[in-house]
């Protein structure tokens, strides 16, 4: 679990990433955001809900038997990239010159593609995030960010350099970051689950559904719910509501 605190004009606003045990979240504050939970919430309480399916991979199993649960497609792509003799590297998440160029690359690539990127990084808690790269002695391929509490790794990003990349090299090193990223979080950080950080209804992102599909994933189906148990808070984002129709 993550707990955060952000202040939103008068009002505190809680923001629980993978929330298990209500129990252990003061929900006495204002509003309280849960990201990705099947907590059991007053109804009453909840201001909004929406369903999230994504795909988890369960690192209790042996790596073998994940690495064999793979798409034949994504075991070849991933053989491949091996023969490019690329550099899987862990970003310093402190280092402001690389997390910049990180950032302004995220930039290009959601505007290239036409996306929207509401993840503000930079007000993200650094100590519960992994950035990722693989890359060339003289260019990146591809760009993971995953953010992490003390049993779940999740994606948050992911691009590629469409830019000075040939795409076929490129769906190498997607595959290949995913599996290195995978290997990681069993053996150095010891997670249980890798959560491929959901799929999307945008007839845009099709593709990208796919890809994470390729791993064969378990899928999961989860919430994410704003709760408050303030009738004046519940009152004032229903009014709030009614302007956005």
């Amino acid at each position: 679990m993550i707990d955060l605190t952000k202040n939103i004009f008068f009002f505190k606003k809680n923001i629980v990433w993978f929330p298990t045990n209500l129990k252990k979240i003061n929900i006495k504050k204002n509003i309280t955001y849960f990201r990705q939970h099947n907590l059991e919430l007053i109804k009453k309480n909840i201001i909004h809900e929406e369903d999230f399916l994504t795909l988890h991979i369960n690192l209790s199993n042996s790596i073998e038997n994940i690495y064999q649960s793979f798409k034949p497609a994504t075991k070849y792509d991933i053989r491949k990239c091996n023969e490019m003799n690329l550099n899987f590297l862990n970003i310093d998440i402190n280092d402001s010159i690389e997390i910049n160029k990180f950032i302004k690359e995220v930039k290009f690539f959601y505007k290239k593609k036409g996306l929207s990127n509401l993840l503000n990084i930079k007000k993200l808690p650094k100590d519960n995030l992994i950035l990722f790269i693989l890359k060339d002695t003289r260019d990146w391929y591809s760009y993971s960010l995953f953010i992490k509490d003390e049993i779940r790794i999740r994606l948050l990003i992911f691009i590629n350099n469409y830019e000075k990349i040939p795409k076929k090299y490129l769906g190498y090193s997607s595959k290949k970051l995913i599996w290195e990223t995978i290997k990681y979080a069993k053996n150095i950080e010891n997670k249980k689950i890798f959560d491929f950080g959901g799929l999307s209804k945008d007839s845009k992102l099709i593709g990208i559904n796919k890809f994470k599909e390729s791993f064969s994933g378990n899928l999961v189906y989860e919430k994410n719910t704003l709760y408050s148990e303030l009738k004046f808070i519940r009152f004032l984002y229903s009014i709030i509501n009614i302007f956005r129709r």
